[in-house]
């Protein structure tokens, strides 16, 4: 079923690209964008990427609370709960991503 994912982290570096790349591979009918919460790193979140998504993924309670403070129409928001400790594409942070979505529960 095609639906649109956007994935947040604080920076738009390490997890949420892991994240998207990671939910591209498993759902090829997906379109999925990742963006940061931050100024000054790439691809900010904004109002016509939250309009355009039909679910949104955050790593940690504290973005959720950003995000609605931010932005108007915040719909079906879900806080994956990954710390920030880990490096891009490294395997350690897809066993956590794996382990987050290991049931299906979060898709």
């Amino acid at each position: 079923m095609k639906k649109n994912v956007l994935v947040v982290c604080d920076g738009n570096i390490n997890r949420s690209p892991t994240v998207a790349k990671f939910l591209q591979e498993r759902h090829s009918d997906w379109e999925v964008q990742h963006a940061g919460l931050y100024y000054g790193y790439p691809l900010m979140v904004t109002q016509e990427l939250v309009d355009w998504s039909d679910v949104i993924y955050v790593m940690e309670v504290a973005q959720l609370k950003r995000l609605h403070n931010k932005f108007k129409n915040i719909h079906h928001v879900i806080v994956l709960g990954i710390p920030d400790e880990y490096d891009a594409f490294s395997d350690e942070l897809y066993q956590e991503i794996r382990r987050v979505f290991h049931d299906d529960r979060y898709e």
